[in-house]
Parts: C-alpha cells; structure tokens; sequence
C-alpha cells in the first residue's frame, strides 16, 4: 500500500504527542473496565494484556538490504516518458510504520520526501542529464546517512516508552 510522500521524523505531531496519545488510550481502556472485573481479574495476566496491547512496535530498518530499481515516469504536462530516469531506493523494515511520521524534538532538516510502500521506507532520485555517473550514488549514500542519523536519534524515544 502505498502512503504520501513526508520527511521522515518531520511532520507535524511530535513523539510525545504519540507517546501522551498512546498512554490516554490505556489509561482510558482501564477506566472502562467495571470495578468487579478489576477487582477480580488476575492482575500479572491483565497486566501482561496492556502491556501487549499497548506496546510501540518500533520499527526496524534493515540498512543493509537497500534495493533500487529504475523507473520511467511520464511527465504529466506531455503524457510523454521523462527523459530522466527516476530510481526508487527501498530500506525494508519491519514494525510500525506510523511512527516514522511523528516529528523529534529538534525537528531534522530534511529536503528528501520519503513514502511507505509494501514495508519498506522509500525514496525517489532522479537522474539528471549530463550528471557524473557517481552523483546519484553520492546522493542515495547521502540520504541514506541522513535517514540513519533521524532514526538513531529518534528510535530510543520509543524504546524508553516501552
């Protein structure tokens, strides 16, 4: 399935704002339970059932494991194929890809736009006529290590919620 394009840890709501969001979800679920069920219920398994159900699936990116793949694009001005190619660099991760969307705190500084599609993080780079044949690897290796730099700074938010 694919999502809209964003910066990767840069859109508008922030990581507390999903952490505070996640722990009003269950503060909430055990307000509706009936006093009986509480009173009766066996706390390590009801304990064990929030937890489960309440946990951060954080994501996991496989940086080792990039694929790309070129692709032609018509240019929608001409209906004609684009003279450039386009090459789309795919990072697989697994875990919940939601959170790649809620924005750290400082915020990075990202021009790239990147997309879920089929549980991997995307990009698109086009290829320029007349570019020296390593500058989209240089670019690819530079957006990949911007990426690397988000998520290491962002990830340990959630590890420290679960």
């Amino acid at each position: 399935m694919l999502h809209g394009k964003f910066h990767i840890f840069a859109c508008s709501s922030t990581v507390d704002d999903y952490l505070s969001g996640n722990d009003n979800k269950l503060i909430n679920r055990i307000d509706e339970e009936s006093e009986d069920y509480i009173l009766n219920v066996n706390e390590s398994d009801y304990t064990n059932y929030l937890f489960d159900e309440f946990k951060v699936d954080i994501p996991y990116i496989n940086f080792e494991a990039i694929s790309g793949e070129a692709i032609e694009i018509k240019d929608p001005r001409t209906a004609k194929r684009n003279s450039r190619s386009t090459f789309v660099f795919c990072l697989p991760f697994e875990g919940d890809g939601k959170l790649f969307h809620y924005r750290t705190n400082p915020s990075p500084l990202s021009s790239q736009l990147e997309y879920i599609k089929d549980s991997c993080l995307c990009f698109d780079l086009v290829e320029w006529n007349h570019a020296p044949p390593d500058r989209l690897n240089n670019t690819k290796n530079g957006v990949i290590s911007l990426i690397k730099g988000f998520y290491t700074t962002s990830i340990p938010r959630f590890v420290d919620c679960n």
